[in-house]
């Protein structure tokens, strides 16, 4: 099996085997080096990333790129990372079922993936689900 693809089917087990437990950067930095297994040209694996250059989520062509989103600094991350995983583990709810949909749900808010009519129809039906 490819390393990638081993990476992917352990961080797959550990999600099942540690669901229940609160997020943690140790928790992340493990999933991080088992996804990124036999990557090349990722200089910080399994830690947060400290170069100076800003990411970014680009498309486009090379001469017209369109930026999407610009994370914080990288010497911001260890604090932003911080607020974000206490947050989660603070907004956590009881039960396997819910614990995951509150989970996904409260990832897309972090990461303003609810834009758009379609989206905000499909939130309130997992809410509704999840009642």
């Amino acid at each position: 099996m490819p390393p990638a693809e081993r990476g992917i089917a352990e961080m797959m087990v550990s999600l099942f085997e540690t669901f229940a437990e609160p997020l943690s950067d140790e928790l992340m930095f493990a999933w991080h080096r088992m996804v990124m297994s036999g990557a090349r040209g990722i200089h910080t694996v399994g830690a947060y990333r400290t170069h100076d250059e800003p990411m970014q989520v680009v498309s486009g062509r090379i001469d017209d790129p369109k930026v999407h989103f610009v994370a914080p600094p990288s010497k911001r991350m260890g604090e932003e990372m911080k607020a974000f995983v206490a947050w989660f583990n603070r907004t956590a709810s009881g039960g396997w079922r819910t614990c995951i949909l509150s989970a996904s749900i409260r990832s897309r808010m972090a990461t303003g993936g609810l834009r758009g009519p379609w989206r905000k129809n499909r939130w309130r039906r997992t809410l509704a689900s999840q009642r």
